[in-house]
Order: structure tokens, then sequence, then C-alpha cells
């Protein structure tokens, strides 16, 4: 299965990813407050829609999967993540070229508190360190800096 590498780079307000959910669309689009033309663009299963800029870095995406679809837990089942670093997300060429991904074991957790999101790429993701892109959005990676999903706090 190909897998989305990134690299984590300095952070210059573009790129830092803020969550805000619409509800007459249904759509959740986490956006950077500043922004570029977008260059390019990435898809999971048309589930998840990825705007990047000419630079690569990741300035928007859209989860296209209506609320009413999130999976509900308690507040205590949404475990801590480990932060281990901070700044915004650049997606590896190779990746960038690769465009359209399918990972079709997603999972999109909100606790029943509604302050805090997953979207998990599969299902059995475990062991997934975060970076923090802005204080109300961590990317998922794995130990091979592949983006495994992203943790949201509203």
């Amino acid at each position: 299965m190909k897998e989305i590498k990134i690299e984590l780079v300095k952070s210059s307000n573009v790129g830092e990813l803020f969550p805000k959910y619409d509800d007459e669309s249904g759509i959740l689009e986490v956006t950077s407050i500043k922004t570029s033309d977008w260059k390019y663009g990435m898809d999971i299963d048309g589930w998840l829609i990825f705007d990047i800029n000419a630079e690569r870095i990741l300035e928007n995406f859209d989860l296209l999967i209506p609320k009413r679809k999130w999976i509900m837990v308690e507040d205590k089942l949404i475990n801590e993540i480990n932060i281990i670093d901070f700044g915004v997300l650049r997606i590896d060429e190779n990746s960038l070229n690769h465009q359209s991904y399918n990972y079709p074991n997603y999972k999109v957790i909100l606790n029943k508190s509604q302050t805090i999101l997953k979207i998990l790429f599969d299902s059995e993701a475990d062991n997934l360190q975060a970076y923090k892109v802005s204080k109300k959005c961590y990317a998922l990676v794995n130990n091979n800096n592949s983006l495994k999903g992203f943790c949201l706090h509203f």
C-alpha cells in the first residue's frame, strides 16, 4: 500500500491548520488562516481531500464524511497523543506524484464531549506519534514519517 510521506518544516503561519465544521454542507474544513495558491491536490478514496501549495505545504483538507457518520466514543477512549515536534507539513514529492490513496479501513472518531476528533487512515493504527501543526490540529505519523491521520480539537 502506498503511504503519504511527510516532513515537518518550520511554521510560517502558512500551513497552521484549524478545523471548522460547516453544518449546512456537512463538511469539516481544516484550513490555514494564511493561504497561498493551491498548486497540488491529493485525496484518500474521495472522502479526504488535500490542498497543497507550490512548496508542497499542506494548507487545507476537507473531510467529506458527515458528522452523523462519525463514531461517538466515551471521552476516556480517545487516548492522549504523544507530541514529538511542531511545525507544518510538507508532502514528500513522490507521495505528491501519486495523488490518490486507498485506505479502506479508516475511522473517524469523536468523543462525546465533542471536543476531540480523530481521523485515522487505518483502523489498526497503533503507536502513532503527533506533530503539532497548530493549537487545534495534530498530524498523526508512524515511525517512518508516514501520515496516518489527524487529531483535531474544537
